[in-house]
């Protein structure tokens, strides 16, 4: 995993909240593409309140940053720091920047920061999905024997790679 230059993280500010809940909002627009508006509508606001409180719930202590490309933001990347792993409670690019390397260099720099402190990186995905798929190709595998009724699978890159 290569680092773009031109991709860097700065901590999220206050305000910053707006600018992450509209990521998640769009994300939640698409999964719900099939329903008619306006309950599609209602739902991805739902979701967008529903996984900033399960985020802060499940993951106290979770740093927020912003990916900025060029100095744009263009993404976010929540991150839980453990005593042996990092965990990436989520991982978010705009839907325009996504496939140019802007996740992948992130990744790369947050993989890079647990190899030099001996931690492993976990984090979970949706099943099935191309998601999965590209950090299976940048050496993740399952913590686990793999659940196949779960919807999300948690998924590990070692420390010691």
């Amino acid at each position: 995993m290569r680092p773009r230059p031109d991709v860097t993280l700065r901590p999220a500010s206050d305000d910053d909240a707006g600018y992450v809940d509209s990521l998640v909002l769009a994300d939640a627009l698409v999964e719900l593409a099939a329903l008619p508006d306006p309950p599609r509508s209602h739902l991805a606001r739902m979701q967008v309140v529903a996984r900033r409180e399960g985020h802060s719930t499940a993951w106290p202590g979770a740093v927020d940053h912003l990916i900025l490309l060029g100095g744009v933001r263009v993404g976010r990347l929540l991150l839980h720091r453990g005593d042996a792993t990092l965990h990436v409670v989520d991982l978010r690019v705009e839907a325009d920047e996504r496939l140019r390397g802007v996740g992948t260099s992130v990744l790369g720099q947050v993989c890079t920061d647990a190899s030099r402190a001996g931690a492993a990186v976990t984090l979970s995905v949706r099943a099935g999905t191309p998601t999965e798929q590209w950090y299976r190709r940048l050496g993740f595998v399952d913590v686990g024997a793999p659940d196949p009724q779960a919807a999300d699978v948690d998924l590990v890159r070692p420390a010691d790679r």
